[in-house]
């Protein structure tokens, strides 16, 4: 189950002067703007959409791991450098990288003999969701400044 709160900032008279709601929905409105001038992050996006519309999909895996895959392509680098890019931890891209490549939860491949491939547990599912936004939210911020844009 999942709970979103809403929250309202108010001014003196009681009017609202900030929504959550609001500020999430412009954000989402800039990085639409920003994907339409930027193909990495056209595909980033789409990967996580794909895999947060259906975490039990066999391409889920295959999408999160695609996120990290398009940074080090966009980059031209290892994660750690990617990370040092982006201004993140070198763990929130392994962690994407070691779930989705991990042989028992590695859905991209046909398994080896003997092996079955067992799906994520919920919170390694949410762990892996939760990177990835944070990849491509942190791609988001510095986008700006790679594109030579004043936002």
């Amino acid at each position: 189950m999942q709970a979103e709160t809403r929250v309202y900032v108010l001014d003196k008279e009681g009017r609202i002067k900030n929504d959550s709601f609001l500020s999430e929905f412009e954000n989402n409105t800039r990085i639409i703007r920003l994907s339409k001038k930027d193909h990495t992050l056209d595909r980033i996006t789409r990967y996580f959409h794909l895999a947060f519309r259906d975490t039990n999909s066999l391409d889920f895996s295959s999408n999160l791991y695609k996120i990290e895959e398009a940074m080090r392509n966009e980059f031209q680098a290892g994660r750690v450098e990617v990370a040092k890019e982006l201004g993140i931890s070198e763990e929130l891209l392994n962690r994407i990288g070691n779930l989705t490549c991990d042989g028992k939860y590695d859905l991209r491949h046909s398994p080896k003999q003997g092996m079955e491939v067992e799906t994520m547990t919920e919170s390694e599912i949410e762990e892996c969701i939760k990177s990835a936004r944070g990849v491509v939210l942190f791609y988001v911020k510095i986008l700006p400044q790679k594109l030579g844009l004043n936002q």
